[in-house]
């Protein structure tokens, strides 16, 4: 308390170990959230389709907007603006060590498989959901 450097510094150190604990904290409650995104593709479809289903409920019964009209571009939308820079975020706290870059591995693949089968797979939640109403 009598205001040495070595005291500052360790002030400073622990306000810096504290901050990084914090946002790594942060981020893996955010990647909690979204998760299934983040893993295999039956996974991110699995998750996916429910929360489709549900968000189409809610726009049934009056409660936001018809999923069906942007679902296939939106899931692009997210991966690429959420889930992927929450991934590199997961990287780059290293809890997870030399394993920490699967998250992102699968973002990608999930991108990939989805360009190629997201249209289609749509189509079906759309048929589904109408099937099931």
């Amino acid at each position: 308390a009598n205001g040495s450097t070595v005291e500052l510094y360790s002030t400073a150190s622990t306000d810096a170990e504290e901050m990084k604990a914090s946002v790594t904290l942060e981020t893996m409650i955010h990647a909690a959230d979204v998760g299934a995104n983040m893993q295999c593709w039956d996974t991110f479809i699995k998750w996916g389709s429910r929360l489709f289903n549900e968000d189409m409920t809610s726009f049934k019964e009056g409660r936001g907007q018809d999923p069906s009209a942007t679902w296939n571009k939106g899931q692009i939308g997210f991966l690429d603006g959420y889930v992927a820079p929450l991934a590199k975020k997961l990287i780059t706290c290293g809890v997870f060590g030399d394993d920490g870059t699967i998250f992102l591995e699968n973002v990608e693949e999930n991108r990939r498989r989805w360009l190629v089968e997201g249209d289609a797979i749509t189509t079906q939640l759309i048929a589904q959901y109408n099937d099931d109403v």
